[in-house]
């Protein structure tokens, strides 16, 4: 077994719209499946970016956590996926006209402007309790044991004032 570093490669961003472009030539009334048409490209890309980034640990030249096939990589990947496809179908329906001045569609469209803001405070939210549950040594690092709630909401939270 050889373990070592990756070698760096050359600056990588991801392209979120060509994932997204995707996803809609997918059959969307299954999302599940679009989605996991796109997780081993995406995988792969996330990996590349931080081979970019950061001097990963390898072992016999892969990265583990970090390959395709590994759970961690493609839940990250559909973690991507779901969130920026749910947002940008949201604030799309929410701006644009066809979607408030099309009289049947414009019923979608206002529930699109009302849920907009709900829906990335709550992907937030699952984020932030997701990082609650892993930092939680009382239950090993697993949610099981605990509680992580998250509450619907429009907007940040206000801060009570400091005393």
């Amino acid at each position: 077994m050889h373990v070592g570093l990756l070698p760096l490669m050359s600056p990588h961003k991801i392209d979120v719209a060509k994932y997204l472009s995707t996803l809609e030539s997918k059959d969307m009334s299954n999302p599940l499946g679009a989605i996991q048409s796109c997780l081993e490209g995406l995988a792969d890309e996330l990996k590349t970016t931080l081979r970019y980034k950061e001097n990963l640990e390898t072992i016999d030249g892969q990265a583990p956590l970090l390959e395709s096939f590994s759970t961690e990589c493609s839940m990250w990947a559909a973690a991507i996926l779901a969130s920026s496809w749910t947002e940008w179908i949201f604030m799309s329906k929410s701006k644009n006209p066809e979607y408030y001045n099309h009289p049947e569609k414009s019923p979608a469209g206002a529930n699109a402007r009302i849920t907009s803001p709900y829906v990335r405070y709550s992907i937030i939210d699952a984020m932030t309790q997701g990082r609650k549950i892993g930092r939680a040594k009382r239950t090993n690092f697993r949610p099981e044991g605990m509680e992580a709630f998250i509450e619907l909401r429009k907007g940040h939270r206000r801060r009570s004032p400091k005393s």
